[in-house]
């Protein structure tokens, strides 16, 4: 019987798909402004979220995990009701 595969490679690739489509969007550099600089959760949130549809999402955020617009990525996400959200993550430390 296969053993079930790790959870960093599943992390992993799941990061790796997630920044091949992003890298491959030709929408994305549409959306970014000359002479500014937009953060990934931006870009993202601007186009609805869409590379995360039909996929069980986990976000690890904080208090300081804020779009451009002062919203917070965990509402903003919660607002695309397509999205699946099975689980968000505030890490501790101390």
């Amino acid at each position: 019987m296969p053993s079930a595969p790790s959870r960093r490679s599943l992390m992993a690739g799941s990061a790796a798909a997630l920044a091949s489509q992003l890298l491959t969007s030709s929408s994305s550099a549409a959306t970014v402004d000359v002479g500014s600089v937009l953060l990934g959760a931006d870009v993202a949130a601007q186009q609805g979220w869409s590379m995360l549809r039909g996929r069980k999402v986990g976000v690890v955020s904080n208090p300081t995990g804020v779009l451009r617009s002062t919203a917070h990525v965990v509402d903003s996400m919660a607002a695309q009701k397509e999205l699946n959200i099975v689980g968000v993550f505030g890490p501790e430390h101390g």
